[in-house]
Formats: structure tokens, sequence, C-alpha cells
């Protein structure tokens, strides 16, 4: 064994030239699949992150007068908190039309506005760490709205509107803070406030929002156990569900579509590899079948011949796999800044991990492993007066 390994290093230092290029296929292949897999990875985490963004996994109405309508129930908010499966679940306010006009008399007609019953709602909306200006509201009447709606109307902070709507009237809402909206969230215009800090609390109009652990099947939950807790705490009251999935299809179609792009790349640049490491290997382990006709002259057994390519072939595997990674890192990085707006926000998150550069180097390091052995079991039939002969 010692042997064989001094001889794997013999070949690739007397030929370097074509054990840097060994390296440079390697090192091409494993940066092509993980830019690949990188690129599909993140654009799955996009899909779920502008479905988690923008829609509950569940949503719960009741309809009176053709709008939502839910009175609080802390016993029963409390009863969904405590379901297992739940993650998140909170009652979310939308006031209905609303006219707003600042202390100038301008109107505003882009906010929309949300409320919560309590400060969950900006941890179920990922804007607890996202505050750009102010603070949360904490007191009656206090909003926080999107930065880019805040700049654009040229708000300011502590700017009070005159609140209309449906169900409110003639409140005064002060801005008290900005938030960074989510990445991927198409709702560029909210406004979030808490209702229970409201003044004019006449008429409760919400939806039910839920947000569910990983593989729960949400239709069966909501069919057992969320309808019949909904029947005993909401008796008489006609409710339906809303899957974000249901309404929105084309999201699960684009995922399926996007795995599906994953495996042919995947099988494409494994092919490519193969081939261009095959050609290659069989262009070099035939420049040196000269010295492997020798070794079998000298009395080296076929296995052991074959064990001192394998053993090269790792050795440059190991090598060109650090370079791989290290490179395929930094190109992802470069990647990364090109998908980052001026202003810090990303337009796409570009997925690194460990696990990721490990699958692509053991899918090209099995690729490259499996063309040196059957070029090798190639060059077993020849004899070894042809291969003394070979230049």
């Amino acid at each position: 064994m010692k042997l064989t390994f001094k001889l794997a290093w013999s070949f690739i230092i007397k030929s370097y030239k074509q054990s840097l290029l060994i390296i440079l296929t390697i090192v091409t292949g494993i940066g092509a699949v993980v830019f690949i897999i990188s690129l599909a990875s993140s654009l799955k985490a996009m899909i779920k992150s502008f479905a988690g963004d923008n829609f509950p996994d569940l949503e719960v109405r009741r309809t009176i007068y053709e709008e939502p309508y839910f009175d609080i129930d802390e016993n029963f908010k409390a009863v969904m908190e405590d379901l297992p499966e739940v993650e998140k679940f909170i009652f979310i306010y939308i006031p209905g039309t609303i006219t707003a006009k600042t202390q100038t008399n301008k109107k505003i007609n882009s906010i929309y506005f949300i409320g919560f019953d309590d400060f969950d709602g900006f941890s179920y909306f990922n804007i607890e760490d996202s505050l750009v200006k102010g603070r949360f509201p904490d007191k009656a009447n206090e909003v926080l709205i999107d930065d880019v709606v805040f700049t654009k109307e040229g708000l300011s902070l502590n700017d009070t509107f005159l609140f209309n709507s449906s169900r409110f009237t003639n409140v005064n809402v002060k801005i008290v803070g900005t938030f960074k909206t989510p990445t991927y969230a198409v709702n560029k215009n909210r406004a979030y406030f808490v209702f229970d800090d409201f003044v004019d609390k006449t008429g409760a109009s919400a939806h039910l929002f839920f947000r569910f652990n990983k593989d729960v099947n949400i239709k069966e939950l909501y069919e057992t156990i969320i309808t019949e807790e909904l029947t005993n705490y909401y008796p008489g009251i006609e409710h339906y569900p809303l899957y974000w999935d249901d309404s929105i299809p084309f999201l699960e179609q684009i995922e399926n579509s996007q795995t599906i792009f994953l495996i042919v790349m995947e099988l494409f640049i494994g092919l490519v590899v193969f081939l261009l490491s095959s050609s290659l290997l069989v262009y070099l382990i035939n420049k040196q079948s000269k010295s492997i006709g020798l070794l079998k002259a000298l009395g080296y057994q076929q296995k052991e011949i074959t064990l001192t390519f394998l053993i090269k072939t790792i050795i440059l595997s190991f090598i060109a796999t650090i370079l791989g990674i290290i490179l395929s890192h930094f190109g992802l990085n470069i990647f990364q800044a090109f998908m980052t707006d001026s202003d810090g926000s990303l337009i796409l998150e570009v997925i690194k991990s460990f696990k990721l550069y490990l699958n692509a180097a053991l899918i090209v390091f099995v690729i490259v492993l499996l063309t040196t052995t059957l070029t090798l079991r190639k060059m077993k039939k020849v004899s070894i007066i042809e291969l003394i002969k070979r230049t």
C-alpha cells in the first residue's frame, strides 16, 4: 500500500501538466454543479419565502354582509396556540376601505391598514427585526408603516392621519415608525396597528391566520381539530378556509418545475463532466501506458496498478475539491452581490451551505472515480508488449 501511494505521487509529480488538467476539470465540474444546485435551491427558497411573506398556510373566514367577521375569544386563541402542529396563529383585522389624510390635508390612498389583537403580529409578519425608523406602536392609535411608502409619500414620524373606514370613524392615527418589508413580499404598502390600542373599537373585523409546522396535513387538521374548536367557541357560525396553495396553484407548479429542472441539469452536467474527464483520463492514461507496461513487466499485478491510479485520482480529486469549494463559495458571493439592490435588499438570496458543497463534490468525485475505473479496465486487456511499444 505504501509503495502504491509513492507511485501515485510519482505519477502526479512527473506528469504535473496532466495532473493540473484533471484538477481543472474537477474544479470546473464542482463549480458548475454548485451553481446549478444553489440557483435551484435559491429559487425554491424564494418561492417558499414568497408564500410565507404573503399568504398564511390557512386563513379562516366567516361572512356577514359580505365581510369577514370574528369576535376575539382569547380562550380559542390559547387552544390554537397550544396545538403542537401550529407554529403561529393570530387574529388579523382589516378595517375595510380607508380614507386617510395627513395634517396637511394630503390624502393618502396607497396604504393598506392591517391590525392585530396584540403584539404577536410583528412576529407573525417577520418584521420584529426590520425596524428602520422610530419604534413599534405601543400606545393608542399608533401605526407602523412600510418605509418605501413613507419615503415615497414624503411623510415624517409623528405625522397624524384622520382615519375613516366602514368600522372606524374620525380616528387620529400617528406614524411612530417604519419597517423594511420582507424580501419577497408583494404588498409594499402596509401599515400595522395593534387593535387593542385603538380608541374606537366598534366592530371586530378579522381573519384567522395560521402558520403550521413542517409536514403537517393542513386540510386534515382543519377538517378535524380546528373545525371542532371553531364550533365549540363560535357556535352557529358558518366559516370557510382558504389555503394559499389552492388559491395560488402556480407556485406549486413552479416548485415542481424547479425540481425537474434541477434533476435534468444535474444529469446534464454529470454527463458533460463524465465525457470530459473520460476523454482526458483516457488520453492521460494512454500517455502513461508505457509506464504501466513496465510496471507489469516488473511483476506488478493489475489490481496494484489500478489501485495506484485510483489513489492518484483520489489525491487530485481531494485537491480539486478544496479548490472547487473555495472558488465556488467566492463565485456565489460575487453572484449574491449582483442579486442585491443598492439599498441592501435581496433580489434573490443565494443559498450557500456545507451540504451544498459536499453534494456537488460527491457527484463530481463519483463520476471521476467511475471514469478512472472504466478506463483502467480497458487498459487491462492490452498486452504488456503493446503497452511498452506505445509512446
